[in-house]
C-alpha cells in the first residue's frame, strides 16, 4: 500500500515555461494547451486515482524550487479526487539552522542540514512496469477518467518513439 510519494528536484520533474511580453499570458495558455503533460504529473494523477489512502503524503524537494514551481505543484495537487491538498497551501520545510533566520536579507538561502544523508539508484532510460506501458496508458487502460486528446498524442508520439529506439539498439547488434 502507497503511502508516501517522494518527488525529488521537483523544478526538473514539473518543468515551468515563462513566457514575456505582450499578451504573455494568453500566449502561455496557448503553449500549455500544446505541450503533454510532464510523465510526473501523469504519474501523479494515476496514484490519486488508484489510492484511496486518506493518509497519502507527498514530500518534494529540490534546492533551486521557485516559487513558480511550488504553484504549479499545487494546482496538480487541487486535482486529487479526495481533495487532499485542497485546504492549504504546501507547508516548506526548512533546515533548522535557518528556520529563525529573515532569509529576505539572504541572497539565496540554501541549506542543506548537517543530519541529511542522500542516497540515490541509478535508473535505467526506460523502466518496463508490472502493468505494462507508462502511467498514463494504465490509467486509460482502467477505464478511470476520459483519455483525452492530448494523451492519446502523447501515448503515440512515445510509441513512436520506443519503436525508433528499437530498431536503432537492433540496428547496432
Amino acid at each position: 500500500r502507497l503511502r508516501v510519494v517522494v518527488l525529488d528536484e521537483l523544478d526538473s520533474l514539473l518543468p515551468i515555461e515563462t513566457v514575456y511580453g505582450p499578451r504573455a499570458a494568453e500566449r502561455k495558455r496557448s503553449a500549455n494547451k500544446q505541450r503533454p503533460e510532464p510523465p510526473a504529473q501523469q504519474l501523479l494523477r494515476a496514484v490519486f486515482e488508484s489510492n484511496m489512502e486518506p493518509q497519502l503524503q507527498l514530500v518534494a524537494a529540490s534546492a533551486t524550487v521557485s516559487r513558480p514551481s511550488r504553484l504549479k505543484l499545487e494546482r496538480v495537487l487541487r486535482r486529487d479526487p479526495l481533495g487532499r491538498w485542497f485546504t492549504s497551501s504546501l507547508p516548506i520545510v526548512r533546515p533548522a539552522e535557518i528556520a529563525n533566520l529573515d532569509l529576505s536579507t539572504i541572497s539565496r538561502a540554501v541549506v542543506i542540514p548537517s543530519g541529511v544523508r542522500h542516497y540515490y539508484v541509478r535508473m535505467p532510460a526506460r523502466v518496463p512496469s508490472a502493468g505494462g506501458g507508462n502511467a498514463a496508458s494504465r490509467l486509460a487502460a482502467s477505464g478511470k477518467g476520459r483519455v483525452t486528446l492530448k494523451q492519446k498524442r502523447l501515448l503515440r508520439a512515445m510509441k513512436a518513439k520506443a519503436a525508433s529506439a528499437d530498431a536503432i539498439a537492433k540496428a547496432a547488434h
